[in-house]
């Protein structure tokens, strides 16, 4: 009977041992050519001294480079309080050109600039210019209601 037991203890653990392992968060297995063998060029990194401000920045060797800069606000009470981000990145599309995003977050939402990023339609127009009327208008001075040639 303990050897059966044992023996199905060593089985069970061998199928447990037998299911695959995937590594996701292995980036490095997706990048390819020049990018895989890009090197940081510069860095910077000044942590936020448990004030919750922050600044980084990084340039790579293939034409990628970010600096982003977090000042905190404290609030009323220490729970509350609005984080200002600002910051910028580039990279070289396949074409050559090199595209910059210029991004600000903090009250009143994320936004971003660049020469890539459409430009919203606008949402009001200006209302358009009407001429006065005169008296009691148009309509009054030909007979009817505006047309003319009417008689009411």
């Amino acid at each position: 009977m303990v050897d059966i037991a044992c023996l199905l203890l060593v089985l069970g653990s061998l199928g447990a041992q037998a299911r695959p392992q995937y590594d996701n968060y292995n980036t490095l297995s997706y990048i390819s050519g020049a990018d895989a063998q890009a090197t940081i060029l510069e860095e910077e990194n000044k942590p936020n001294g448990g004030l919750g401000n922050y600044r980084y920045k990084y340039t790579t060797s293939n034409g990628i480079s970010q600096s982003e800069e977090g000042l905190f606000e404290p609030g009323v009470e220490p729970e509350t309080g609005i984080m200002e981000v600002s910051g910028s990145y580039s990279y070289v599309d396949p074409s050559g050109l090199t595209r910059t995003v210029t991004y600000t977050a903090g009250v009143d939402g994320f936004r971003a600039q660049g020469d890539d990023i459409p430009t919203p339609v606008p949402t009001q127009y200006p209302l358009p210019a009407v001429p006065p009327r005169d008296g009691a208008g148009a309509g009054a001075r030909e007979g009817g209601a505006g047309v003319p040639g009417f008689s009411g």
